[in-house]
């Protein structure tokens, strides 16, 4: 893999990032009992990231063909800068990759289709927080060892609080004119966080007159897009204070002559409208999905909320991408301001950033004439 194309990859904020191999390394060095992720211990030294092949954008709207997930195997375990070896995963890839790699390691095919599986898992997700992991394990009927979360109990606890107060109001509605018990309601809200039992969700499903076929997957999205909300929440104070930083210390510290100055100033502009424009999508996504609970709760209006569910695959994907773009650059700006030591960064290491910030959105070319946009 390419030296640049690496140091950015390994700079990815937790939504982009799956450290596997850090996990797996804390594990063994304290002498922890918890089981290993993967079966085949080459994976169990991967790290996973998520990014987006712009190119297959333009000819598909699926985001499983547009959203990789790369599999990245260093050389050298204490530094995976150095480089290493990978695959984007899907079938074909999986397969080629340990065919040729381990070809007479009969042990390891034997345990490649439930490691296989488990990639799958984190392929069909668009980030990789470690909330929609551990979700998206569970409902696959997966053990993911808590070695593998960073995932705290008290964030687990309030992203489960938020889920359950969105969708109570739901459940009411949908069994509104019979006679059901508080255990009932918390019962059939358990079974929309796990989204794998249709028969159960029926009366919802009627309700809001949803697709039979593709009930579960909106269910599945809807979740995730609550999850989401509390995501937004938590990004906000920060994304505030990086907006900032782009409008007043976008130039480095030291003297630079005038072409150089408006060169950064191209670049720090573009990057404050591409981050404006994922904000307010951001927000607008959001607005129609609280405004849809509105209508249920206030006014007995369901027609909102059925169309947020009929898009919510959609909305949950998009809201993946965007979110996780903000996350990557407030995640990159809080570690090279760290490095820093200031408000104000030296020439050499504004420029990395503003690469590492220019990869996350897609801007192609930066030049003394201004910015062009991939």
């Amino acid at each position: 893999m390419d030296r640049t194309l690496l140091r950015y990859f390994l700079k990815s904020g937790p939504t982009k990032k799956y450290d596997v191999l850090a996990a797996t390394l804390g594990l063994i060095g304290s002498g922890g009992s918890d089981r290993f992720l993967f079966d085949a211990t080459v994976l169990n030294r991967s790290i996973i990231f998520k990014y987006i092949d712009h190119n297959a954008v333009r000819h598909t709207d699926n985001p499983l063909e547009t959203h990789n997930t790369l599999v990245f195997l260093p050389y050298n375990v204490e530094r995976p800068e150095e480089g290493g070896e990978g695959f984007i995963h899907n079938a074909d890839s999986f397969q080629r990759f340990f065919a040729a790699k381990f070809r007479d390691d009969a042990g390891l095919r034997r345990s490649l289709a439930a490691d296989r599986e488990r990639l799958d898992v984190l392929a069909s997700l668009p980030t990789l927080s470690p909330y929609l992991i551990e979700d998206a394990f569970e409902r696959a009927g997966l053990a993911i060892p808590t070695a593998y979360l960073d995932l705290t109990d008290e964030t687990r606890t309030r992203i489960q609080a938020r889920l359950r107060q969105r969708l109570r109001p739901v459940v009411l509605r949908a069994f509104e004119g019979t006679k059901v018990g508080t255990r009932d309601i918390e019962a059939f809200v358990t079974k929309i966080i796990e989204a794998n039992d249709l028969k159960a969700l029926m009366p919802l499903v009627m309700a809001l007159r949803l697709q039979e076929d593709t009930a579960l997957e909106a269910f599945r999205a809807w979740t995730g897009v609550t999850y989401f909300e509390d995501e937004y929440a938590t990004l906000q104070p920060r994304l505030t204070q990086f907006a900032g930083w782009l409008t007043q210390h976008w130039a480095p510290r030291e003297a630079i002559t005038p072409n150089h100055r408006r060169r950064l100033a191209s670049i720090a502009k573009q990057l404050r409208v591409r981050i404006r424009d994922d904000w307010r999508a951001s927000l607008d996504i959001l607005t129609r999905y609280r405004d849809s609970y509105s209508a249920l709760v206030q006014d007995q209006n369901a027609g909102p909320l059925v169309g947020v569910l009929a898009d919510a695959r959609e909305l949950f994907w998009d809201l993946g991408d965007i979110l996780g773009r903000l996350e990557q650059s407030v995640f990159a700006w809080t570690d090279y301001r760290r490095r820093s030591g200031g408000e104000q960064f030296p020439c050499a290491l504004i420029e990395e950033f503003y690469e590492v910030i220019g990869r996350t959105y897609a801007i192609s070319d930066i030049g003394s004439d201004g910015v062009t946009l991939g």
